[in-house]
């Protein structure tokens, strides 16, 4: 009786610590202190998305559990709410990336990489939202790229 009331103590204790650990290597818990944000965001909607964060040859990933929302001026990724504990919403705005350029992950399933100025995260986001952030980026900055 007493392991069954300690493996149900143990389990939220090991869930906060997990997703804790993942926020801290990803960067994420990094990243909210410039771009935490705790408004509800209005734009374009992509839930279930798939992505990376973190650095370029060795990031988390985040299998079908971000909410993506596109804005003119950037956009939003949270998590899932049973993972967001310690990784709270973040807001990128298009003045702080350097680029978001297109790729393709083995030659078949494109996705878009997004580097931050001044960060060593980098965000990689697949499916539809990857091309709504490719679209409002080059919309924001017009025909040029950076």
């Amino acid at each position: 009786m007493e392991s069954e009331f300690f493996l149900i103590l143990l389990l939220p204790v090991l869930w906060i610590g997990i997703t804790a650990f993942l926020s801290l290597i990803s960067g994420w818990h990094n990243l909210s202190s410039t771009f935490g944000r705790s408004e509800t965001a209005t734009g374009e909607v992509f839930n279930g998305v798939s992505g990376t964060i973190g650095r370029k040859y060795f990031p988390v990933n985040y299998s079908n559990c971000l909410s993506i929302t596109v804005t003119p001026q950037g956009f939003y990724i949270r998590l899932l709410f049973i993972f967001r504990i310690v990784s709270p919403q973040l807001y990128l705005p298009w003045q702080k990336i350097d680029s978001v350029t297109e790729h393709k992950y083995f030659f078949l399933f494109p996705y878009t990489r997004i580097v931050i100025r001044d960060h060593w995260q980098t965000v990689s986001i697949y499916g539809r939202a990857s091309k709504a952030i490719i679209a409002s980026y080059s919309s924001f900055y017009g025909s040029r790229r950076r």
